[in-house]
């Protein structure tokens, strides 16, 4: 994410929400609907700052930042600590996370969500997350009311609100949490074992772990003729792993392709999303799981030779 406003620093009241950033850790390690919920409940209740740069009126404005996803994201930070580790931007105003909500609300679709300590923990709130807080409801209770093919009822007999949520938009949201956290964490956490075991099994293993990232395994909608799954050693040491995702449902944000390249002692993930009016973005999450944007991603017959150039330099030079 970049932008270029530069806004002085100036002393801000305390701002301080410990238990949100305690619950985004814990979110980051389970990735289950529950945790994210909490975050859900968490930001509905918060006080946060706002990322913000003087207008051409010389008023705090706020700064849109360019996700790797190439959306356009509000910035808020759960205390100045976070806000301290912004590389460029100190600014800040002070405002209920439910304002900033109804900013994004008011953008017109200019705006697609909100991304939360972009520096340090970075978590993005899409269109969709957003619109399941701002309806007063949670992803758990959205997914099961889909299920269940009603958003009229929900347990123990209370109404709940409905909330406008399409197939194609839980199945994107599924999608991205699969290639950016659920399979990157497995890659990570299996090493070399992992690895292994994509190259032995290839496509039905990676249908097998997508449909298991699902929290609603009924609306898993790909078959394993969907993927690919291409292996190649570049010396005796290295294994490059390339997953071809399916077509159907590519959105904005999604992999069209996943490279996993790892020896004994270095691990890397890249993905090739689709960006701003379909040109494909390069993407690299780390171990901690933060995507990072590369930059515009090679012609596709050149993806391998770029990457291992990226990691590698002297093995290709």
């Amino acid at each position: 994410m970049n932008s270029n406003n530069n806004m002085p620093r100036r002393p801000l009241p305390q701002v301080m929400n410990p238990e949100l950033e305690a619950q985004i850790e814990t979110y980051k390690k389970s990735l289950s609907v529950p945790d994210l919920d909490r975050i859900l409940g968490l930001c509905r209740k918060a006080v946060i700052l706002l990322l913000a740069a003087p207008g051409s009126d010389q008023k705090p404005a706020p700064v849109v930042l360019n996700g790797s996803d190439g959306k356009q994201y509000l910035s808020v930070f759960t205390s100045k600590e976070h806000l301290d580790k912004s590389p460029q931007i100190k600014g800040a105003v002070i405002m209920p996370f439910m304002s900033v909500l109804n900013l994004v609300k008011a953008s017109n679709n200019k705006l697609n969500g909100i991304v939360i300590n972009a520096f340090s923990q970075n978590i993005r709130l899409d269109s969709v997350l957003l619109s399941i807080m701002d309806q007063g409801t949670t992803v758990a209770e959205t997914q099961a009311a889909k299920a269940a093919g009603s958003a009229d009822s929900a347990p123990g007999g209370t109404t709940a609100k409905k909330v406008v949520l399409t197939d194609e938009q839980i199945n994107q949201l599924e999608r991205m949490q699969f290639e950016t956290q659920f399979l990157a964490k497995k890659f990570y956490d299996g090493g070399m074992d992992f690895i292994r075991e994509l190259v032995r099994e290839k496509e039905e293993r990676i249908d097998t772990l997508f449909e298991e990232s699902y929290k609603n395994k009924r609306m898993y909608p790909y078959l394993t003729e969907e993927f690919n799954v291409f292996s190649v050693a570049p010396d005796d040491n290295t294994v490059l792993v390339r997953i071809s995702m399916p077509e159907r449902g590519l959105e904005s944000g999604c992999a069209y392709r996943i490279y996993m390249i790892a020896d004994e002692k270095e691990m890397h993930y890249f993905l090739i999303v689709t960006g701003k009016d379909n040109k494909p973005q390069m993407v690299r999450v780390g171990r901690d799981l933060k995507p990072a944007i590369v930059g515009p991603a090679p012609d596709e017959t050149q993806e391998i030779f770029t990457i291992m150039h990226m990691v590698a330099p002297e093995a290709t030079s």
